[in-house]
């Protein structure tokens, strides 16, 4: 038995996991999934030193994860070594989680690279969280009691934080966008869809999450939040579905990326998935394209992507000598386009002096 690797009890009537799984030593995944009698995981967890992956996600039972300095009594018989360093995957969504003061104590902080804490009952993710250095993805959808998010970690490429609608407080997005690492230098996507309280808060403290504008560089950026305005820094904007703008050549090699902005919301006020189309055109001809989808809009929500220059495919060799005439249509299905806006980053110090909208070439 020492030698298994794979636990799966899913959809078992489970009440409690023994202390003696400590006893598999090459232990790498433990699948408890929807065992919805489970109350309890023991802390001799903790000493498996090779196991990579825990899923406990659907076990409405479990109000918490054990610390790791135990205090029951199956941990009197053997000392902790390190806690978990091995872990990368801990799903542990639609639990009970009042709180998550085992995070604290865990070493799989330079290995844990997805953490799943959606559906719980948590009112605040703790500071520790900016120690996970290698955590990448972090779930906390519908945690419909959470109040603050207070730390992020510095490589996150992706934050799901839909539908808490109780969020007041998130840290800044300007600190994680600066930490461009090896680990994570392609993108970041930051999901509030309905958390209505979170840019309540940031409109009264005259703090916005989109003043962004000097910190786009070469990582793509992908927000989307609650909302009705085009941020003011966007130069281009129009309330219709076409921008266009050129830029000269002279200009080409100091652009650094493009920004886009779409405020989308659905008809009627009635709940909807909305999917938005951005194309970009240069001369006529196709240069980029993306396409994303947001479900269960009820009022409008900003979306704003950030599109480094060198993801782009074709920019280059059509800016090249020429006075480039740009076309950016924005489509929205299943809903309404309400507006939209284009802004051209260029390059640090690196700034045309004509930054006025040319209505004549707006539609």
């Amino acid at each position: 038995m020492k030698h298994l690797t794979e636990v799966e009890l899913h959809g078992t009537a489970i009440r409690e996991l023994p202390s003696s799984v400590a006893n598999l030593i090459e232990l790498k995944g433990l699948y408890l999934e929807d065992c919805t009698d489970l109350k309890n995981l023991p802390c001799s967890i903790y000493t498996l030193q090779h196991l990579e992956r825990i899923l406990v996600d659907g076990c409405s039972q479990l109000s918490k994860l054990p610390e790791c300095l135990c205090e029951s009594s199956d941990c009197t018989n053997f000392s902790l070594p390190l806690a978990l360093p091995s872990v990368i995957n801990l799903n542990v969504q639609r639990c009970s989680l009042s709180e998550l003061r085992f995070l604290k104590n865990l070493h799989c902080m330079s290995s844990l690279t997805i953490l799943d804490l959606s559906e719980n009952k948590f009112v605040s993710l703790p500071t520790c969280i900016s120690q996970f250095t290698k955590l990448q993805q972090l779930f906390l959808m519908h945690c419909k009691q959470l109040q603050e998010i207070l730390a992020l970690p510095p490589n996150i490429t992706s934050l799901h934080a839909k539908g808490c609608e109780s969020l007041e407080t998130c840290a800044d997005l300007s600190n994680v966008l600066r930490y461009i690492s090896d680990e994570s230098p392609w993108l970041r996507r930051f999901d509030f869809s309905s958390c209505h309280k979170l840019i309540q808060n940031q409109c009264s403290s005259n703090c916005n999450m989109l003043s962004i504008e000097g910190l786009l560089g070469e990582t793509r950026v992908d927000i989307f939040h609650p909302g009705s305005k085009i941020p003011t820094w966007f130069v281009h904007q129009s309330i219709e579905g076409l921008i266009k703008f050129p830029i000269s050549s002279e200009l080409y090699y100091d652009i650094a990326g493009l920004a886009f902005c779409a405020i989308v919301g659905s008809t009627n006020r009635k709940e909807a998935n909305i999917s938005c189309e951005i194309q970009l055109f240069v001369k006529e001809e196709a240069t980029y394209g993306c396409v994303d989808c947001f479900s269960s809009l009820e009022l409008d929500h900003v979306w704003v992507l950030y599109v480094p220059r060198q993801m782009m495919w074709g920019l280059d060799a059509k800016l090249m000598n020429h006075r480039s005439q740009f076309a950016v249509l924005f489509q929205a299905s299943e809903g309404n386009l309400r507006s939209c806006g284009v802004h051209v980053v260029y390059k640090q110090g690196k700034q045309p002096n004509d930054m006025k909208i040319d209505e004549s070439i707006n539609p």
